[in-house]
């Protein structure tokens, strides 16, 4: 794994989601986590916590989650942070967007479970 108990910056605004998300990372082991709820947050919190893994959702309130990606990105240290989209957005155009800022997945939420998800997270933190 990258570090011990990695910091873990998650992104989302469905507060269910955010509840069911953190409650499997945390059971997981994974308890370093930040949460924020629109991607106008996203580069502040960014900067403040330097997590070593994004989870990262696309429709968000303020800027989507692809604009707050392309600022993180454009930073030294954006450069190299992890990033993985989780989003019910399945738009062809938008994962190729993704896979161009370098994400290491770009999982559609409905379609995996949150174990599938905490899976995926320790699957690239273990590759990093």
């Amino acid at each position: 794994m990258l570090v011990e108990n990695p910091k873990i910056l998650l992104v989302e605004d469905d507060e269910f989601l955010v509840q069911l998300i953190a409650q499997e990372l945390i059971r997981s082991g994974f308890t370093n986590l930040t949460l924020v709820k629109d991607g106008g947050m996203v580069m502040q919190k960014f900067q403040e916590i330097q997590p070593d893994l994004i989870l990262l959702d696309i429709l968000l309130p303020v800027k989507s989650g692809l604009e707050a990606l392309r600022e993180i990105r454009a930073t030294d240290a954006g450069k190299k942070v992890l990033v993985m989209v989780l989003s019910n957005f399945n738009d062809p155009a938008y994962k190729t967007q993704a896979e161009q800022l370098n994400v290491k997945g770009y999982l559609i939420k409905a379609n995996h479970t949150m174990n599938e998800i905490v899976d995926q997270v320790k699957e690239v933190l273990a590759k990093a």
